[in-house]
């Protein structure tokens, strides 16, 4: 495509493979904008994404912008599903309804239950359903969380019950890796004293 000037300019997604984290396959585009029925063919902003196995159907998360506003302003959730990591993957007709924003984070509990997680100033949750591309509760506001600068990127564990909410947060121009805990995966979270100053991805393993 062309892109757009000033943008982070991506519309597609690509999966590879290691057996040694060394050399790699790429196994080619999985997901572009230009097939996805409900993706705005210029949008350009297939942005972080996420990706789950349940069941043996793999669950690829992406955020990017609609082209029918009835779905709502700015950008929402779509699914697309496989047989196999590598694909094909087939995209959903419609985005996850009541869902907006970006940086979709899956999580399934030990009793199965699967959440998704999201940001858009906030950050965002809901339970899903078993079919994995459907809202099986109301939408929460993670509340106690700092109220100013911006906050994305979400992403959840639980060890020990205990659950931990990591997420980036820019407040006076420095970015930091905040977590917050709870005893339950949606709410309330609390945040700790001990933000990480980063420019740099983080992975917890």
């Amino acid at each position: 495509g062309k892109g757009r000037v000033g943008w982070f300019c991506m519309e597609d997604y690509h999966v590879f493979s290691s057996a040694n984290l060394t050399d790699w396959t790429d196994h080619g585009m999985i997901v572009t904008q230009n097939k996805v029925p409900w993706v705005r063919p210029d949008s350009y902003s297939m942005w972080a994404p996420d990706c789950t196995e349940r069941n043996g159907k793999y669950y690829f998360y992406f955020p990017t912008s609609p082209n029918d506003t009835s779905f709502g302003r700015g950008f929402t959730i779509g699914v697309a599903i496989a047989d196999k990591p590598e694909g094909p993957y087939v995209p959903q007709p419609t985005p996850i309804k009541g869902v907006r924003g970006i940086d979709p984070n899956v999580f399934i509990d030990k009793d199965g239950q699967a959440y998704l997680y999201w940001s858009q100033g906030n950050i965002y949750a809901a339970k899903l359903k078993d079919n994995m591309v459907e809202l099986a509760s109301e939408v929460v506001t993670l509340k106690d969380l700092p109220t100013q600068g911006l906050k994305e990127g979400p992403y959840l564990f639980e060890r020990n019950g205990t659950y931990y909410l990591t997420f980036p947060h820019v407040a006076d121009k420095i970015e930091r890796l905040e977590y917050a805990t709870s005893n339950s995966p949606l709410v309330p979270f609390k945040m700790t004293d001990n933000p990480v100053n980063c420019k740099r991805f983080i992975i917890i393993f």
